[in-house]
């Protein structure tokens, strides 16, 4: 919405002392009166800040106050609960924003993390990030990362930003004329690609996205850091371009490693790859019982490639799909 863009134009251009000071207080206070909603809920087990407020990266006008409720099986106490949640929504304008996927249970939270890759990305940065505002801390009760599901969820998560970048910047009409929002998107897209590769390469996540960017010292970064820090926000054409090719490129690496390297689950080798499949010793096939026609069909590689899919190993279409 138009208001919303110049409320958001209105609080980066005065977000300097004393105005800076007066926006974060009044986003602790937010804070404050979420948790005492939630406090009263029954069912309550655990009440979480995440993402940039627990990081205490908030940029007024920009970042949301992001939760995520950890509730108890009574199905009742739950709907009370995302009833208070999206009510919390309305009365601040989305400041804090509501998804029925912000509300779990524990039996919930670890099928999330055994099966959905961008929900394990996020539980595995809970658990250095996310602030325990209210109840019992249930994150300790999350196994370790193995080296497959690391890679599988950075891929997820790239794959994410990848999509919110092409749907605010390629799609939405809305954000066309909102040099904010489309700086903002552009910095979180690089700098979380770029923590996503560098646990790919290393193995050890990094969830800063100034740290990300500091690291990465390339123009692109610097000048997406400059940008950030400029208080008169304008559209910049040619930092958006570059954003893109960066995108691209990163996952174009991704792919042509794959094309490369089947075996390989990582980037550029820099992973160990998968312990190959031992060879089965080869077996003669009589075919004194079949047909003519079923004795040539072995010669053609039907039954070659039934045993390949038989003994597991993947397919074209199977590989393509993960």
């Amino acid at each position: 919405m138009r208001w919303k863009s110049q409320v958001r134009y209105f609080l980066a251009w005065s977000s300097i002392p004393p105005c800076l000071v007066l926006y974060r207080w009044l986003y602790r206070v937010a804070i404050w009166i979420a948790v005492q909603a939630f406090r009263r809920c029954p069912g309550i087990v655990a009440v979480y800040l995440c993402r940039g407020g627990a990081k205490k990266e908030i940029t007024p006008g920009v970042s949301d106050i992001d939760f995520i409720l950890i509730v108890g099986p009574d199905a009742a106490e739950r709907k009370q609960v995302e009833r208070v949640f999206s009510r919390l929504q309305t009365l601040s304008f989305g400041l804090i924003p509501y998804h029925h996927t912000f509300v779990l249970d524990e039996p919930e939270l670890h099928f999330l993390w055994r099966t959905t890759p961008f929900r394990r990305y996020l539980f595995e940065e809970g658990k250095s990030t996310w602030l325990l505002l209210h109840g019992r801390d249930v994150r300790s009760s999350l196994p370790q990362m193995t080296e497959l599901e690391r890679t599988a969820s950075c891929f997820a998560y790239m794959n994410y930003w990848w999509a919110e970048f092409a749907d605010f910047l390629l799609q939405n009409e809305n954000c066309r004329r909102d040099p904010i929002l489309r700086r903002s998107v552009c910095f979180k897209a690089v700098a979380d690609v770029a923590n996503a590769l560098h646990a790919l390469r290393t193995g050890e996540f990094c969830y800063s996205r100034s740290e990300a960017l500091e690291r990465e010292d390339t123009p692109l970064c610097r000048r997406l850091q400059a940008a950030s820090a400029s208080r008169i926000p304008s559209r910049d054409p040619a930092i958006e371009e570059e954003v893109y090719r960066y995108l691209l490129k990163a996952f174009l690496d991704l792919w042509d490693t794959f094309r490369r390297r089947p075996s390989c689950w990582s980037m550029a080798g820099l992973l160990k790859p998968l312990s190959p499949r031992p060879r089965r010793p080869k077996r003669r096939w009589r075919n004194r019982h079949l047909s003519k026609s079923a004795a040539i069909w072995p010669r053609s590689g039907g039954r070659n490639a039934w045993l390949r899919i038989s003994s597991g190993a993947p397919s074209i279409r199977s590989t393509a799909a993960c």
